[in-house]
């Protein structure tokens, strides 16, 4: 709203919102619901899940990890000459570099957003230690970069679940919480295979969800997708005017 004030949509959203003040409060309630997502993933990845028996080093290194190493450019060179027809698909475990990617991605934005925004929420105070300088900067990134993750959620993100062929015309697992087992092993073989080796592919076997379900999941993913396309273009058209 601040870049875009302009905007007749804009100006739509504001009233809808209930007025700047309103806009501004919801805001910062996201933002501390933001952060608190992030503190508990940390506090689960790093201990919760130390019920598991493995040690930290493990969690942390192994094959479940989100860690990038040298694999991921190997595997996403290969993924490129898959594309070009040059080579056979890469077999993909539970992460590949495009999880990563997108994981990482959002840990470093989520972190830049956080911290610029403290600066702007609480100016009085950081202005007795910093100059105004640092408060245009914390501006520029705040704006910038909050709306980069949201070019980048919608468009590289959507590609990678939805808009691809294997996963057109949508991909409901964020509902759902269940793909097939043929689509399982198709899209992560080396995890597959992995887990069939060891055994515990029947853990993760349940009854498939209901068509009542499978039929509200598919409407509302294409109504969010609808939805972030059409916000996308109307931000693409606004900077452009």
């Amino acid at each position: 709203p601040l870049k875009l004030g302009r905007q007749p949509w804009i100006v739509a959203l504001m009233v809808l919102f209930g007025g700047p003040d309103s806009a501004a409060f919801l805001h910062r309630l996201f933002a501390v619901f933001l952060v608190g997502i992030v503190l508990f993933h940390g506090i689960y990845v790093l201990i919760l899940r130390g019920d598991r028996k493995q040690p930290l080093l493990k969690r942390i290194s192994g094959p479940d990890s989100l860690l990038p190493t040298i694999g991921d450019v190997r595997q996403f060179a290969g993924v490129l000459r898959w594309f070009a027809g040059r080579g056979p698909r890469p077999d993909l475990n539970r992460w590949s570099y495009r999880e990563k990617f997108d994981y990482w991605a959002v840990v470093i934005t989520v972190g830049a957003i956080a911290l610029s925004g403290v600066f702007l929420w609480f100016p009085t105070f950081f202005a007795r230690f910093l100059s105004g300088y640092w408060f245009n900067v914390a501006m520029v990134v705040h704006s910038y970069v909050g709306l980069m993750a949201m070019g980048f959620t919608l468009m590289i993100h959507l590609f990678n679940t939805s808009l691809r062929k294997e996963g057109f015309p949508v991909n409901d697992v964020m509902f759902t919480g269940q793909l097939s087992e043929e689509e399982f092993r198709e899209e992560r073989s080396a995890h597959y295979a992995r887990l069939a080796e060891a055994g515990t592919l029947n853990q993760l076997r349940v009854q498939p969800a209901s068509s009542r379900k499978r039929k509200i999941a598919f409407y509302a993913t294409v109504a969010l997708l609808v939805l972030g396309v059409g916000i996308f273009m109307l931000i693409v058209f606004a900077t452009m005017i």
